[in-house]
């Protein structure tokens, strides 16, 4: 029961802080990819791959790239090339966290 609430909790705020993404390139870019590895770890969550500190884990580091992709986003100069080699840094260490959270 706490992972089908837990799961609902990070649908909801994954699609709050999806749809207050600005319309540009870039940030669609970021949007499919935060919502393709949150989904990566509701199925994880539901299929019990994903433990519930795993999920805690996880979910802290990917609403602190939320952030820090809207906060990027919406400083007035849009995305330079340092701030999204960041960001899709932070994103590949958060894709790769969920691959081996999975299979342990």
């Amino acid at each position: 029961m706490k992972r089908l609430i837990l799961v609902a909790i990070a649908s909801i705020v994954s699609t709050t802080v999806i749809s207050t993404f600005p319309s540009q390139a870039s940030a669609n870019y970021y949007a499919s990819r935060i919502s393709n590895q949150q989904q990566r770890i509701n199925q994880g969550i539901r299929n019990g791959s994903i433990s519930p500190r795993g999920y805690a884990n996880l979910s802290r580091r990917q609403n602190a790239l939320n952030a820090a992709v809207l906060r990027d986003i919406q400083d007035g100069k849009g995305l330079t090339s340092t701030e999204r080699y960041k960001l899709n840094r932070r994103a590949d260490n958060i894709s790769r966290s969920i691959y081996l959270t999975k299979r342990n």
